[in-house]
């Protein structure tokens, strides 16, 4: 009799100690979820995070491209009074100040309207230049880099072997290409020689 109390007694503590751990694992079986959702916010909150990050990379990236296209006029201007004109390789060299003074021009996007506005961008690197190289500048710009600038919007294909020699061959030909290059041209042009104080137009 003792025994088979014994043995009842030990079947039910068995029996409520596998109903205990039971209650255990599925107590602690929602954690798993509760996880899953906090990595989700942290995930969303990271995102959020991330775009006024990337806007404000954005605008920082468009201030510094504008800043640099309005000093490029400047080294440009610069870059023309040292053009080292009748010495070896200067067509390549005039080449490359060509490419630059149509791309500028591209990027402006100056017509005949906004010439009186866009005063400021010549005058400006006109005043960075001292007497001699201002001399310099006005020689070289009229008598070698407009008039090829004028010849390759106009007929870029007959004056290609230059710019290909000159390693801008590909990006003068997008350049001329573009709808209303010739006009921007021009419209850049008077406003270098305003600047300049330079008034005969280009031909």
């Amino acid at each position: 009799m003792k025994k088979k109390s014994l043995a009842i007694m030990l079947a039910a503590l068995l029996a409520m100690s596998a109903a205990g751990c039971a209650g255990q694992k599925q107590e602690a079986a929602p954690a798993a979820p509760a996880a899953a959702e906090t990595a989700e916010t942290t995930e969303e909150t990271t995102e959020e995070a991330a775009e006024p990050a990337e806007a404000a990379e954005t605008g920082e990236a468009a201030e510094a491209e504008e800043a640099q296209t309005d000093n490029s006029l400047e080294t440009l201007f610069a870059d023309v009074a040292d053009y080292p004109a009748g010495t070896a390789g200067a067509d390549l060299k005039a080449a490359a100040l060509v490419s630059r003074f149509v791309s500028i021009a591209a990027v402006y996007g100056i017509t005949a309207d906004d010439i009186a506005d866009a005063a400021s961008l010549g005058t400006d690197a006109w005043a960075a230049l001292d007497k001699d190289k201002q001399a310099l500048f006005v020689e070289n710009f009229t008598e070698v880099i407009a008039p090829m600038a004028f010849e390759a919007v106009d007929d870029f294909e007959a004056v290609r072997g230059t710019f290909d020699d000159a390693g801008v061959g590909e990006e003068m030909a997008s350049l001329v290409a573009a709808e209303g290059i010739s006009e921007n041209v021009q419209a850049l042009y008077d406003v270098i020689c305003s600047a300049a104080g330079y008034t005969e137009t280009a031909e």
